[in-house]
């Protein structure tokens, strides 16, 4: 009996299985599809908690968005310091935990590439056809595969208050001589965040031959000395400061600590939250040769190593999405803090937010224009970014003229030694 019994159980339980099993199977097609997204953040140490919530928001936003194209996919976002983001990257991609998709900049998606934790994008001509291609190109690496979708792009501008400080200088001289009056000015000591000054000196073309490893004109030398001049100059003044970061910078703004500062694009939520209608926006000063040289900084969206099938292909159709005319659109004038990479929108969303802010369409272009002075800034900055020990000895070198311990002709030796690959 009990043997009988034993063969007829066996094939119910069987029976059940395979009955909870067709069940899953059928309703597995309705259960959300879960993207894991790993953000850089360019708060070096978590102080910008106002930052963070804005970045989940956008990217809860994203997810509203994406509602009629695909409405199964969930984003799960998780926010990393810019300094540690390659790191942690590495240490999760080694675990078999890496996520799905890497939201940073240009410059991050390659050094991500260059250390093989992420996967190349394929994109057909069709998806090309949706991105500046030099957009495209500041984010090909040099085995020509692409470390990311370029998704939009933050530019560098001056921001101040407008109690403080009614009418912002144009020029760097004029910012020496409103500093003397007592006005405040704010830098961040990173080359990034200085490069646009390099223009007012037409100093770009020595750190370019460094970086071909050819000998810089006499000429080109000596403007790089003047630009060095000026930086050890103005740190040399009581109320010009050189501070560690950019959020630092927004941070003493607001608090009335300063009534200048650099800014990106991407600080205005914030600036503009607390100081309401006071805050002025406008361009950076030029220089005693020119004009100001500023740069932008590209969004990439970077494909991940570990994820699924399923998960690529949910990726990729992401990627695809975001650079749709009207996802670039409508992100862009709902958050007016990036600009698209669209050819066929960016014009449009250009004219209306240059407009806004008072600068030119040609201030906006830099960074994706095909000029001398933007191929120049892409090499460079892509060179130091993608190698963290030149990228500590180039702010080390800027760090030593701003404090005095190196003179502005033998920083430019030690500049053009690093950008060589040598010691500074």
């Amino acid at each position: 009996m009990a043997t009988a019994y034993r063969p007829r159980q066996r094939l119910a339980l069987i029976g059940l299985i395979c009955a909870l099993l067709a069940g899953c199977s059928q309703g597995s097609s309705s259960l959300p599809r879960v993207l894991r997204i790993a953000k850089s953040s360019t708060d070096p140490g978590g102080l910008d908690v106002e930052a963070s919530v804005r970045d989940r928001r956008v990217v809860k936003d994203v997810q509203e968005l994406l509602q009629d194209f695909d409405p199964g996919l969930r984003l799960h976002p998780t926010s990393y310091s810019e300094l540690n983001l390659v790191r942690e990257i590495d240490r999760q991609t080694s675990s078999g935990l890496g996520p799905d998709l890497i939201i940073t900049n240009g410059n991050t998606a390659l050094a991500l590439q260059e250390q093989e934790l992420t996967q190349p994008v394929p994109l057909t001509p069709e998806e090309r056809s949706r991105i500046s291609p030099m957009a495209l190109q500041r984010v090909t690496g040099a085995n020509g595969a692409i470390a990311g979708v370029p998704i939009g792009q933050y530019v560098q501008l001056a921001c101040y208050d407008k109690r403080r400080l009614p009418k912002p200088p144009e020029t760097l001289r004029a910012l020496a001589q409103a500093s003397g009056k007592g006005k405040i000015f704010g830098f961040a000591l990173h080359l990034e965040d200085l490069y646009w000054t390099l223009g007012g000196f037409q100093a770009t073309p020595a750190l370019q031959a460094a970086l071909n490893d050819e000998a810089a004109s006499t000429q080109d030398n000596s403007r790089l000395v003047a630009w060095l001049n000026w930086l050890q100059n103005a740190s040399f003044q009581q109320n010009v400061l050189f501070l560690s970061n950019q959020v630092v910078l927004g941070e003493q703004l607001i608090q009335g600590q300063l009534d200048w500062i650099t800014c990106w694009s991407s600080q205005l939520p914030k600036l503009r939250g607390a100081l309401n209608e006071h805050l002025g926006v406008t361009i950076l000063p030029k220089g005693p040769m020119g004009q100001a040289s500023p740069i932008t900084r590209l969004q990439v969206w970077a494909l991940g190593r570990n994820s699924s099938r399923r998960q690529r292909s949910d990726s990729l159709k992401l990627l695809g999405f975001m650079v749709e005319p009207w996802t670039q659109k409508t992100l862009a004038l709902n958050y007016r803090t990036s600009f698209p990479v669209n050819p066929q929108v960016a014009p449009i969303v250009q004219r209306q937010l240059a407009f806004e802010r008072n600068v030119t369409d040609e201030h906006l272009e830099l960074g994706l224009s095909d000029k001398p002075s933007t191929r120049y800034a892409n090499a460079v900055l892509a060179a130091v970014s993608t190698n963290p020990q030149r990228m500590a000895d180039v702010n080390g070198v800027l760090s030593s003229v701003v404090f005095g311990t190196r003179t502005p002709k033998e920083a430019t030796s030690a500049l053009q030694n690093t950008l060589r690959g040598e010691q500074p």
